[in-house]
Parts: C-alpha cells; sequence; structure tokens
C-alpha cells in the first residue's frame, strides 16, 4: 500500500527524533491494528487522506511510546522473532548460494574445457589447473563462507595450497587426466566432487593424527564451541519464565476469593498482557530449544561417525601421512 510506506516512514523518523528507535515491521505492523474512530474501521482498509494519514501516525507514535505495556512488548516480540528468523534464514541461503556460484563457475570451466588430444600437453596442465583451483577453492570454502573461526592468512592460504596440490598428485596424476577427458558431463561432475571429497578427507585425516590439514579446525574445537552451553542457559530460562507463569496462574485461580484485595480492573488487564508476553515467550523459548536438542543430536552424531572412520583408517594404513 503506498499510503503505507509514506506513514511507516514518518513513524519510524519520529521515534528516533523521540530516541525510540523501531523496526519498520514493527511500525507497519501497528499502523494495519490501529482503528478509526469515526469510521469504526482499521484505517488501512480505505485510502487516506492526507489528515487521516497524519492522524494515524500520531496514534502508532503514541502507542509505540509505550514502552512498559505488556501488550506492546508481546507485539514486539513476535514481531522481533519472526523477523530475525527470516533475516537469519535469508543470510544463510544467500551465503550458501554465492559459495555454490563459485563453486559451480569452477566446475563449468573445467567440464567445458576439452584439450585438443590425449597429447595436447599444454591442454592437460591447463585443465589440471583447473582443477586444482577448484579444489583449492573447496578447501577454503569453509573459511571464505565464515563458517570457521580459523583466519586465511597469507601463510595459511600458501601451506592449504601445497596439501592440496600434493592430494591432487596422490589421487589424480596429471597423467591420469586421460581418461577423465572422455567422460560425459555429468560423470566428470560426479568425478570433480568426489575428487573434492577425497582430497578434504586426506587432509582432515593429516589434521588428526598431527601431520597436516592446516585452515581445517579439529572436531574437538568445533564441538566445543560456547555455543554449545546454550541448551543449559536455555533450560534455566524455561524454569525462570514457568515458575513466574505458575505464580500469575495462581492469582487468576483465586481473583474471585481475593475481592477487593485483587487490585483495580486496570491492574487485573495489565497481570493479564503480562502473563500473555511471558506466555509467548516461553512458545519461542521452548521453540528455540527444540532447534537446539536436534542440532546437538545430530552434532553428538556426525562425532560418533566420524571418529569411527577416522579409527578404522588408522587402523587400516596406521599414523602415517596420508
Amino acid at each position: 500500500h503506498a499510503d503505507l510506506d509514506i506513514i511507516v516512514k514518518m513513524i519510524i523518523y519520529k521515534c528516533r527524533e523521540l530516541g525510540n528507535p523501531v523496526t519498520e515491521p514493527l511500525a507497519a505492523y501497528v499502523a494495519q491494528t490501529i482503528v478509526n474512530e469515526d469510521s469504526g474501521k482499521f484505517y488501512m482498509e480505505s485510502q487516506l487522506s492526507e489528515e487521516e494519514a497524519k492522524d494515524l501516525a500520531e496514534k502508532v507514535i503514541d502507542r509505540l511510546q509505550e514502552t512498559k505495556s505488556p501488550s506492546l512488548n508481546t507485539i514486539k516480540l513476535q514481531i522481533g522473532y519472526d523477523s530475525a528468523y527470516v533475516q537469519q534464514e535469508y543470510q544463510r541461503q544467500q551465503n550458501i548460494t554465492n559459495l555454490s556460484h563459485e563453486s559451480n563457475r569452477l566446475i563449468d570451466e573445467i567440464v567445458s574445457y576439452e584439450p585438443r588430444s590425449g597429447n595436447d600437453f599444454e591442454g592437460i596442465t591447463m585443465l589440471y589447473k583447473r582443477i586444482f583451483n577448484y579444489l583449492l577453492y573447496k578447501n577454503k570454502q569453509h573459511i571464505l563462507g565464515n563458517f570457521s573461526a580459523i583466519k586465511l592468512t597469507q601463510t595459511i592460504s600458501n601451506t592449504i595450497e601445497r596439501e592440496v596440490a600434493a592430494a591432487l598428485e596422490s589421487v589424480l596424476p596429471r597423467a591420469g587426466l586421460r581418461p577423465f577427458i572422455s567422460l560425459a558431463t555429468p560423470e566428470k561432475v560426479a568425478q570433480l566432487c568426489e575428487l573434492s571429497n577425497i582430497v578434504i578427507g586426506i587432509r582432515l585425516f593429516n589434521r588428526d593424527i598431527g601431520k597436516g590439514g592446516v585452515g581445517l579446525e579439529s572436531f574437538d574445537d568445533i564441538i566445543n564451541h560456547p555455543a554449545r552451553n546454550l541448551i543449559n542457559e536455555l533450560n534455566d530460562e524455561v524454569a525462570e519464565i514457568m515458575e513466574s507463569s505458575d505464580n500469575y496462574t495462581i492469582y487468576f485461580n483465586v481473583l474471585s476469593e481475593l475481592k477487593e484485595d485483587a487490585g483495580s480492573g486496570e491492574d487485573i488487564q495489565l497481570y493479564k498482557d503480562e502473563l500473555t508476553y511471558k506466555r509467548q515467550f516461553l512458545i519461542y523459548i521452548l521453540e528455540l530449544k527444540s532447534d537446539v536438542q536436534i542440532s546437538e543430536q545430530n552434532i553428538d552424531d556426525l562425532q560418533k561417525k566420524y571418529v569411527k572412520e577416522i579409527t578404522e583408517l588408522k587402523e587400516l594404513i596406521g599414523n602415517k601421512s596420508s
């Protein structure tokens, strides 16, 4: 709605002036829930005159200044939670898309390049270099995508290059490229993905036995991240909110018996709004806790699988670097 955009900008600007900045989704939501007393309908249900738009903006601004209002805080909580989730998911997907785009570009450069023949030394060399560049990117991807606490210094970058070059030479020597050239495009792509996994696997194994794998974090470093304590903090939060909510519930259960000690009608409404806020907060905390528990289970499963495979590899080839 064109009018809504203008009104929201006006509200955001004024609230910032008053020292109480608000988000665009919150301003837009409140603007759409204000009723025009003259018509008995929501302001935004019809085209607004300049005077009505100004009147609506003032009412929304007044409403947003009620910083101690539990009902307004409930709305803020709902919009803040949903907006944060959408934003985080968008950023995550955008990061994955950007990384995948570069990875696919490097794959395209490889599969679209065709040496003149199996004896074309320069062509084979160029193809080998492109495969190396792809593998190098895949081995830096976790750092470039900010999935790692490790910083990509020049020293680390140079060491990764040496390790990837050595791993590539051991898995696919230059002379072994001729069979690869004759493959169809889908088979080439599958082979490249498999090659990438093998090279990273070699470096992970070497990292585990302390003979390489620079730029790769150990599994212990990953699973001992400070965020692993989040589940305990959430459990404490849940217990605290449930105890507080129970106190409100006890009050409402004996409300009729309290009579004049129950407080004014305004007090009772305030307590209802506070309980609504706490229950909404509890719902979000429990949702977050459920997501964290799933993540914790996935981490535990991956750790068991990783330890099992590393142990079997060590038994198979000993502690020699791959």
